[in-house]
């Protein structure tokens, strides 16, 4: 069984992966998500802390975006992933 969990900020990423989570997931750096950093920055810190510990990450893009927001969110997944993100979950 792998331990999957949704966060908001670097303190609850470091508290989960310290104490049993196998996996992490955040949504993108934008207001509009329930599961969003505020800033990519502290996204990257998250995904460094979780391969140091070796534990996995994903990007939630789970929403219904606006048109408009296509490309921020491509730009921000590819620069997440430069950073070691693991993966994404997308809305079916």
């Amino acid at each position: 069984m792998r331990i999957t969990i949704g966060i908001k900020s670097l303190k609850e990423a470091d508290y989960f992966l310290h104490n049993g989570a196998d996996e992490i997931y955040f949504g993108p750096a934008v207001s509009s998500h329930r599961a969003a950093f505020s800033k990519e920055k502290e996204i990257v810190s998250s995904i460094k802390l979780a391969k140091k510990l070796r534990k996995k990450t994903l990007l939630a893009l789970n929403e219904i975006y606006a048109r408009e927001q296509y490309g921020f969110l491509l730009a921000h997944a590819r620069r997440l992933a430069e950073n070691g993100l693991d993966g994404v979950v997308v809305r079916d």
